[in-house]
């Protein structure tokens, strides 16, 4: 119980660091910060388009991992696959309520809140959501550090630096998404650090929880 309980204000306390850039980034958007403006000009104009046509359609492709239909089948497979690896459905049920509710309510309803139109630009895959936070970074930090996640506490007993090649893993895979979304023209490279910071938090509390859940009585 004790254990439960640091862990439990450990990844509170990561949750509460990981959403200051989130927090930040929100008020200089609420007051029309010229810096921030600048700043997504001058970073936006760094990534966009600025690979060949061949390179361009293998972003558009690795970019659909992070879409909607996407990250739903993703989740439902992964799920499938956590219960009959570990033979526990509670922690394939934390995984699919994690992402889907981070990566899916609590990213729409921020996009709602906000509703920051999508930069002026021409954009290289069709989108219709609002901009601020970045849905495809803020899911891709979700669901591949949920994963990572279950990974590591499940063979950290067996495996040396485990935790080393897990976050690697997640923050490669989540940068190189938040990147592609530059790339094409649909987001602000304010979007993007919000939706990984939004993101992060959000994973701290489902980890703060984790433990709690898998000993609750869901009969």
């Amino acid at each position: 119980m004790k254990n439960h309980t640091a862990n439990l204000y450990r990844y509170l306390l990561y949750s509460t660091l990981a959403s200051i850039p989130f927090l930040l980034l929100s008020y200089l958007i609420l007051i029309d910060s010229q810096w921030l403006i600048s700043f997504d000009t001058i970073v936006g104009q760094f990534f966009y388009n600025s690979g060949s046509e061949s390179f361009t359609r293998k972003v558009v492709i690795f970019t659909s991992i992070g879409n909607v239909k996407s990250v739903v089948i993703i989740v439902i497979i992964l799920s499938l696959l956590i219960s009959l690896r570990y033979k526990h459905w509670k922690k394939a049920l934390w995984f699919a309520l994690t992402v889907l509710l981070g990566a899916g309510i609590v990213n729409n309803f921020v996009k709602n809140t906000f509703e920051r139109t999508r930069p002026l630009l021409t954009h290289l895959v069709e989108e219709h959501s609002y901009s601020f936070p970045s849905g495809h970074a803020m899911g891709a930090i979700i669901y591949s550090g949920a994963l990572a996640f279950l990974i590591y506490e499940a063979n950290k007993s067996k495996v040396a630096h485990l935790k080393f090649y897990t976050v690697s893993g997640t923050l490669l895979f989540s940068l190189l998404i938040s990147m592609s979304r530059l790339y094409l023209g649909v987001h602000f490279a304010s979007d993007v650090i919000a939706g990984l910071s939004l993101g992060a938090a959000f994973l701290f509390i489902a980890m703060a929880i984790y433990e709690r859940w898998l000993d609750t009585d869901l009969s």
